[in-house]
């Protein structure tokens, strides 16, 4: 799972990456512990879990980032001859996202 999540970092820009989950960890946060404060901890543990899961993606980015492991810029992003070859060389992209 871990390749999985510096694959995707490396395909998407780790920079993008690690902005992306760090936003989505700071905006569940607060839900979090609003509904453990109400007592939903069915809410209260999904949205822990989608917090840490997001901590996990920032933290293997930002070892990548100290690493300078090459990344995707968005000019690449942008291509769609890039991108045609990116789905090529990685055709599990799409179900390993889902």
């Amino acid at each position: 799972m871990i390749e999985r999540i510096r694959t995707h970092n490396r395909l998407n820009g780790v920079w993008f990456s690690v902005i992306e989950f760090a936003l989505i960890a700071l905006v569940v946060s607060p839900f979090g512990v609003y509904y453990a404060r109400a007592g939903s901890v069915v809410y209260a543990i999904t949205a822990v879990g989608i917090v840490l899961n997001c901590l996990i993606v920032v933290l293997l980015g930002v070892r990548q980032l100290r690493a300078r492991e090459p990344s995707a810029t968005l000019r690449q992003r942008r291509d769609s001859n890039e991108r045609a070859r990116i789905r090529r060389a990685h055709p599990h992209l799409f179900a390993d996202t889902l």
